[in-house]
């Protein structure tokens, strides 16, 4: 029986990694396994320099790293007392933006130069996250 090739990650299908940023990638998992890591945190700083994102065991953290994270649009909405600020259930969901109606997911792709252990923190380590307009992307149609 003929193995199917494998599909191709989030990161792949859009060309969101640079050779160098791949070359990273491949050091990040090493490195994961060599300090015997436990979380890893995937984080973006919001409008009012808030960090926001999602904390996963280490071990799913290479998969995660090419398929992107998810997130509510929502994050994209709040205000400095942590409210959603846009009438993100209306048409455009507040932005004049389709794919951030409905509170609509979004694929997050961390940086993986960015990779840090935490100093104060020695079992968890964090990327911070980019966001790639033309890949955003309304209930989560892409992420199959």
């Amino acid at each position: 029986m003929a193995r199917r090739p494998a599909a191709k990650s989030f990161v792949e299908r859009h060309g969101l990694w640079s050779a160098e940023q791949t070359r990273a990638a491949e050091a990040v998992v090493r490195q994961i396994k060599k300090q015997k890591l436990e979380l890893v945190r995937f984080s973006f700083a919001d409008q009012h320099g808030v960090l926001r994102g999602k904390t996963v065991v280490a071990a799913d953290a290479p998969a995660l790293m090419r398929s992107g994270v998810t997130m509510t649009t929502t994050l994209l909405a709040k205000d400095t007392a942590h409210k959603t600020a846009f009438p993100v259930f209306t048409p455009g969901g507040g932005f004049g933006m389709t794919e951030m109606q409905g509170a609509a997911d979004f694929v997050m792709v961390p940086d993986p130069a960015t990779f840090r252990v935490l100093p104060w923190e020695p079992d968890t380590a964090a990327f911070l996250l980019d966001f790639f307009t033309d890949v955003l992307v309304a209930g989560g149609a892409e992420l199959s």
